[in-house]
């Protein structure tokens, strides 16, 4: 897994992303007791950690000329209407935040982020296609989070129930697996596994990895599946009802390659928790009510009623929570009620022209792994989102840049050079940016 060009300074940046990938994974916090004192401290740890994924790369993108050109290929290889419909888009958001934000600050913050997560995508998708095996290194990242946090979590388990004669029920398991030990953001764990369980296929489906990296795969495999049937997560059963029936139109021999490797792993990760079961008694899928969703359906109604009542320009990116006191639990509402009907309608214009696109490339790549994967890992990701908070909280969103920079690495580019004024106006916009993390925290308090 080595680069074959010497070391380049947008190597240093993609390492950086997969720093921050480890940090929104794991949380030192979590190695402590729940009291208030570690409350403030994740608050604290949270906010480094967005500051230095977000803040760190803008200030790399602004050094780097080679990455700011990375970023102007891949945007430059969209079509004329995509890259309106995205202006269109962040230009609502901006009137949005300015006119009918509840809390501006939130929102320029929520939409400053959203913004340099479109630039990371866009930057991954031309690094990504340049050095397509620096996708190794992903994966390699995916496989030592998953096996560590099984291990760790696993064996604080038993340690709890044997070595402390203190067994754990059902509700404190739950609440163990999201907070403590866990990650910085408690909700992470679903998204993680959403935009990289179908990633660690590759490996598996492949001939270009050597038995140990297979191996390695799988195991990761094997244990993110056991968090899906221990976390009860409903999301990610649906995500592979939805991959099964589409990937089967589009590419059913891979399809079945697909599947086999992931019931394969879905059945030993259900034997493993039926041992881890039998000594701890966990709360899993088969025990949940499947069906129950009252909660749900309350606040869709509740943010379908906000969007109604503020259809132009929505209440502002992350300002639903002062209305709700709550998150949508739904992209599609989410959009409608924080930006309004007009970027509504541009953010399904652009994720319909992209799902039309990317089924036309299957036939292009139809023997290629990677792009079956990469196509599985964003269906995954975004049927997740409509069960899930998405963009509540920025450390979600860092799993999300990989899996959408990947799949968009198979669009056709071109070579582009910057002149100096296109490259004044980016570390400008950049700079601007950075500023907005670093200045409006002071201003007000908010959940990252």
């Amino acid at each position: 897994m080595q680069f074959k060009s010497k070391f380049k300074f947008i190597h240093f940046i993609y390492t950086c992303m997969l720093l921050g990938l480890l940090l929104a994974f794991w949380s030192p916090l979590g190695f402590l007791l729940g009291d208030i004192t570690v409350g403030i401290l994740t608050f604290f740890w949270r906010g480094m950690t967005v500051l230095f994924i977000w803040v760190v790369l803008l200030l790399l993108f602004i050094i780097s000329s080679k990455g700011k050109m990375l970023i102007a290929e891949s945007f430059c290889a969209l079509s004329k209407w995509i890259k309106l419909l995205i202006i269109v888009f962040f230009i609502i958001g901006i009137l949005s935040a300015s006119i009918k934000a509840f809390s501006p600050p939130t929102a320029f913050k929520a939409l400053a982020i959203d913004l340099s997560m479109l630039l990371c995508v866009l930057y991954l998708a031309s690094y990504f296609k340049r050095y397509p095996e620096a996708i190794n290194w992903l994966i390699a990242t995916v496989i030592i989070c998953a096996i560590l946090y099984f291990l760790i979590t696993v064996g604080y388990l038993y340690a709890v129930d044997y070595l402390l004669h203190a067994p754990m029920n059902k509700s404190e398991y739950l609440s163990f697996i999201l907070n403590q030990l866990n990650f910085s953001n408690k909700r992470f764990l679903d998204h993680f596994i959403s935009w990289f369980l179908p990633l660690l296929a590759l490996p598996l489906m492949s001939s270009n990895y050597v038995k140990l990296m297979k191996v390695l795969s799988f195991i990761a495999m094997v244990a993110l599946w056991f968090f899906v049937i221990a976390h009860a997560s409903r999301s990610i059963l649906v995500e592979y009802v939805v991959i099964l029936l589409v990937m089967s139109v589009l590419n059913y021999r891979m399809t079945i390659r697909f599947f086999f490797y992931h019931l394969s792993a879905a059945v030993i990760a259900a034997l493993l928790f039926i041992i881890v079961n039998s000594s701890v008694g966990l709360l899993s899928v088969l025990e949940r009510d499947v069906l129950a969703n009252g909660d749900r359906w309350l606040l869709w109604a509740r943010t379908l009623n906000i969007a109604i009542h503020n259809p132009l320009l929505g209440v502002g990116e992350l300002n639903l929570v002062f209305y709700l006191q709550d998150y949508p639990h739904n992209i599609v509402l989410a959009v409608f009620a924080q930006w309004g009907v007009v970027a509504l309608a541009a953010f399904l214009l652009v994720v319909l022209r992209s799902f039309i696109r990317a089924v036309q490339l299957m036939k292009e790549y139809i023997q290629s792994e990677l792009y079956f994967v990469a196509f599985s890992s964003v269906l995954a990701g975004m049927i997740h989102a409509l069960f899930s908070n998405l963009f509540r909280m920025p450390l979600s969103q860092i799993s999300l840049i990989f899996a959408l920079g990947l799949l968009l690495s198979f669009m056709r580019t071109k070579s582009v050079s910057l002149r100096i004024v296109p490259l004044i106006g980016m570390n400008v916009f950049f700079v601007i940016l950075m500023a907005v993390f670093i200045i409006l925290p002071m201003y007000y308090v908010t959940a990252m």
